[in-house]
């Protein structure tokens, strides 16, 4: 190989790994969520602390689920964390088994709830979470749409993110979560962005783990074109005079509805047309 080739396949692959993201960053750039990453790396910080000064050990999958269930409030993950200390006794490690047995999904769970819906590609369930979330936004004055759109914007933007990764050889589809983040930590840093928006390695691992399944429901053009969508989506909320609550609900649908792939095969699993879909009352 003669001088400079190496730099230059280097850097020819570097654009490769970041060409998807183009399209979407012109104008992502104008939108700054307050993203679910962030509130997702506070709680794990909160949650491991709670459960350390009860003296008690736990499972990676046991945190992970725990916070899950509960969300990012701190009081909330302190109260549940006592509880589950509690019922474990005095065992000293947490399991997963133990977390699913007397830790209840809480309302505040929803910022990741809903996000999880859109990536598991179901719409009955999605719009569930949606109206639920926008039942929250007329109840609390600090909530709104575009809260909720920000928050999946970030969740598509990981899941790109987490389809590259894949594509490049990075990561395995198929591993627990103690191996998905061995593997998270030989990923050469040196090769992503230096912007941690686009940066998967400045998201929380249980974010880009709960994704793992879910970046199989969508193609990576699907997901370059959700992206647009909640973009566009954006920019409606913010110039129109349209129903919020309906505009962001249309386009959900349109992200999540089964479309046909090039080989005639459904790329979701959702059989709910647009057209039975009604407004958000």
């Amino acid at each position: 190989m003669g001088p400079g080739v190496g730099e230059r396949v280097h850097e020819v692959r570097r654009q490769r790994r970041l060409r998807v993201h183009r399209g979407a960053r012109r104008r992502v750039d104008q939108v700054e969520p307050p993203g679910v990453q962030e509130r997702a790396v506070q709680a794990e910080a909160l949650t491991r602390k709670a459960f350390r000064s009860r003296a008690k050990d736990f499972k990676e999958e046991a945190l992970a689920e725990f916070i899950a269930r509960i969300g990012p409030n701190a009081r909330q993950l302190d109260m549940e964390a006592e509880k589950l200390c509690l019922y474990v006794g005095n065992r000293p490690e947490i399991g997963l088994e133990d977390v699913q047995a007397i830790t209840t999904r809480n309302k505040n769970a929803r910022a990741f709830a809903l996000g999880d819906a859109l990536g598991d590609r179901d719409l009955p369930r999605m719009l569930r979470r949606l109206d639920e979330e926008l039942w929250e936004v007329r109840l609390d004055p600090q909530k709104s749409e575009i809260g909720l759109l920000y928050g999946l914007i970030s969740k598509v933007r990981a899941m790109l993110m987490l389809k590259e990764m894949l594509r490049e050889g990075w990561v395995k589809p198929d591993v627990d979560y103690n191996r998905f983040k061995a593997q998270l930590e030989l990923v050469p840093a040196e090769l992503l962005p230096e912007d941690r928006r686009f940066n998967p390695l400045a998201i929380n691992p249980y974010v880009l783990y709960k994704a793992l399944p879910q970046v199989k429901r969508y193609t990576q053009e699907e997901l370059v074109q959700a992206m647009g969508l909640l973009l566009e989506c954006n920019q409606r909320l913010v110039s129109s005079g349209a129903d919020e609550s309906l505009v962001l609900q249309q386009a959900l649908v349109r992200i999540v509805q089964t479309t046909e792939n090039s080989t005639g095969e459904a790329t979701g699993r959702s059989h709910n047309p647009v057209s039975q879909v009604s407004p958000a009352q």
